[in-house]
């Protein structure tokens, strides 16, 4: 019997709880309801929100770009040659290879570029020439890291991406370093570009100025 009195106090408990107005409009403490504002300062205030997530992409976009660290689209038509040249021509039956296979699978291989320290708003190639002439054929945007380079770290990119991906001809690699010391670079530096010693690069050079090309 008195179990079960206490089964019907729990339930009449249960009942005067949840009925209770009291109950139900008491507040929470700590919680404030939300607003719901149809003011002119409201939307100021979310379109300012929106301005400051906007520039704090911008900035997070920007860091990683001088970091070398996003490929971005480019219009071909923005970017320019290295101001010294590597190679004799482009192979046109090669290139149009290059073409066909971009177009069947997209440019896998971004191309290095820099801001042109020349023209604002353009770029200039580190390595990636090929590339940029295919993508120009094909009518299409460029794949590209853009980095910030000293002229040094510009030709020493050139140069060690060349001797790693195209097959340069020796005349080629030694027109190049003869170009880089003609632009007064140094003779390190422009061992570090084509990857050679000293004793190579003095012949390279001593063949470019005594054969005439």
């Amino acid at each position: 019997m008195a179990r079960k009195n206490l089964i019907e106090v729990s339930v009449d408990n249960q009942a005067t709880e949840t009925s209770s107005p009291m109950t139900a409009a008491r507040p929470i403490a700590g919680f404030v309801p939300p607003a719901v504002r149809n003011t002119p300062i409201g939307g100021i205030t979310k379109t300012l929100g929106n301005i400051t997530q906007k520039f704090e992409r911008a900035q997070d976009i920007e860091k990683q770009l001088a970091e070398g660290q996003t490929i971005i689209e480019i219009d071909p038509a923005l970017v320019d040659s290295s101001f010294v040249s590597d190679r004799i021509g482009i192979d046109a039956v090669k290139l149009a290879q290059l073409g066909e296979q971009i177009k069947d699978h997209g440019q896998q291989v971004p191309i290095l570029v820099r801001p042109h320290p020349d023209a604002r708003g353009r770029y200039q190639v580190a390595y990636g020439h090929r590339r940029l002439a295919a993508v120009k054929v094909l009518g299409i945007k460029v794949r590209a890291v853009v980095r910030e380079l000293s002229d040094d770290q510009l030709v020493v990119s050139q140069g060690q991406e060349n001797n790693a991906r195209t097959n340069l001809s020796y005349i080629e690699r030694a027109l190049f370093a003869v170009r880089l010391e003609d632009r007064s670079f140094s003779r390190e530096t422009i061992m570090a570009a084509l990857g050679i010693d000293k004793a190579a690069l003095s012949k390279m050079v001593s063949v470019v100025r005594q054969v005439p090309i």
